[in-house]
């Protein structure tokens, strides 16, 4: 059976996955800031890892949404949400860092 857009969503707002997401999230926050400032985007990222660490709450829900278009099963281990975190943390990162044109 297909995984559709609306169990996507549905996961998304699991309480477990959730949490597990934010935990991922804050680990990988925290090790941005040890990495190498001459890293690619270092400073876009390491900018929004702060942000992530200061309301992870909110940057959660947020960033559970994008986690979940990149499941392989409805109930992802640790290192599954890792390696998902770590792929998606550029696109939030530029996109939170950089000016919206109007």
């Amino acid at each position: 059976m297909a995984v559709t857009y609306k169990d996507r969503y549905d996961y998304a707002r699991n309480a477990d996955i959730l949490a597990a997401v934010k935990i991922s999230m804050v680990k990988t926050a925290i090790d941005i800031q040890a990495e190498d400032t001459e890293t690619a985007s270092h400073a876009a990222r390491s900018s929004f890892a702060i942000t992530v660490l200061r309301d992870p709450e909110h940057w959660g829900a947020i960033m559970s949404l994008g986690v979940v278009t990149q499941l392989t099963t409805a109930t992802p281990g640790d290192t599954e949400l890792n390696t998902i975190m770590a792929s998606i943390w550029n696109a939030y990162a530029v996109v939170y860092t950089t000016p919206a044109e109007g």
